[in-house]
């Protein structure tokens, strides 16, 4: 396999994601707006109408490969943020949610996918 159909690949995989994401926080509106809820994340409905098409439409460009950089630093962005806001907080306070720090490192792990993508873009 060469190097351009492994890029394309690990790009489409990192896209499938966030593709899944969305629809997975799209199908579990209530339970999803709880969960920021209890975290204080300010204007739950906007902030999570925002996420969800961040992450739709951030997934389709990785997957096509269009505007790579730009989508590339939102959803690096993005998935700061959203770190800082739910698992940072639990694994900080200790607020029993057992997934805090494996998602943390799971987060860590697709950020560094994403750098990858910018390092290899010009494949």
């Amino acid at each position: 396999m060469n190097i351009h159909a492994l890029f394309v690949l690990g790009r489409c995989l990192i896209a499938l994601l966030f593709i899944i994401s969305a629809l997975g926080k799209a199908t579990k509106w209530k339970d999803t707006i709880g969960l920021m809820q209890m975290h204080q994340v300010p204007w739950t409905s906007l902030a999570l109408s925002i996420a969800i098409m961040l992450e739709l439409v951030g997934g389709v460009c990785l997957a096509i490969g269009k505007f790579l950089y730009p989508t590339v630093l939102t959803l690096f962005a993005y998935v700061v943020l959203v770190t800082a806001f739910i698992p940072l907080q639990d694994a900080l306070k200790n607020q029993g949610r057992e997934s805090a720090v494996p998602q943390i490192g799971s987060n860590i792990a697709i950020l560094g996918g994403l750098v990858l993508v910018l390092a290899l873009k010009g494949f």
